[in-house]
């Protein structure tokens, strides 16, 4: 456990200082979570990778808050944001729930906008947004928007979604797994269409365009990282 903020310059040391003399390890991408209270943690998943793979580590500020973190706001986010901008991190990554239960939820699309505008270089991202509950028109919409915005640094994670809360909240039927992560595929077959050049068709067992012409367009081409 490291102690925020000092968390991210420590890391940043483990990375480009110790990591080097150990050439022959295999490192994989880890998430570094900071709360605007208490300790914040590091996610390591151990699975390996080829040897020479290269080593990305993002950041991802909470947007809920809790009882054990503490409530959370926009100057703690847009702090965390600027500092990983300038410590060098890969990407800063943005929860995607629009509600937990006893929780403050800051909205992840809304939110990814403002940090986009205010870092440099950075990538910004979802982490990670649920197809099936959001439709993948509007975040494609929204993703280009951020990638606007952003001037090509967006990145879209996305997921089949699995906390009930965000749906069954919102009247949004909660979805059997092989469904969910049928809707998530076709969102996304849904979602790269939008992003293409020209107007939209899209006829899917869950979501349908028609003759759609969604604009902007990314400025990454010919699309976003997903």
């Amino acid at each position: 456990m490291v102690e925020r903020p000092n968390g991210l310059v420590l890391l940043k040391y483990l990375v480009y200082r110790v990591a080097p003399k150990h050439a022959a390890l295999e490192f994989r991408p880890m998430i570094f979570t900071l709360c605007p209270r208490g300790s914040s943690r590091l996610l390591f998943d151990k699975t390996p990778l080829p040897r020479m793979a290269k080593l990305e580590i993002s950041v991802m500020p909470p947007l809920i808050g809790s009882p054990s973190i503490g409530s959370t706001n926009a100057r703690n986010i847009f702090r965390y944001a600027r500092l990983a901008d300038q410590l060098g991190f890969n990407a800063i990554l943005l929860q995607d729930h629009i509600g937990i239960e006893g929780a403050e939820t800051y909205d992840c699309l809304t939110t990814l906008g403002a940090v986009a505008a205010i870092t440099r270089r950075i990538r910004v991202g979802t982490l990670a947004t649920p197809l099936p509950l959001r439709h993948p028109a509007f975040v494609a919409k929204a993703m280009a928007t951020v990638d606007r915005i952003s001037s090509g640094r967006a990145i879209l994670t996305v997921g089949a979604g699995w906390v009930k809360d965000d749906f069954q909240w919102y009247g949004l039927r909660y979805e059997g797994f092989r469904t969910r992560v049928k809707m998530m595929e076709e969102g996304v077959r849904l979602i790269k269409a939008c992003w293409r050049d020209g107007k939209a068709d899209f006829q899917g067992n869950f979501f349908k365009l028609s003759k759609a012409d969604p604009q902007p367009k990314p400025v990454q081409r010919p699309r976003p990282p997903i």
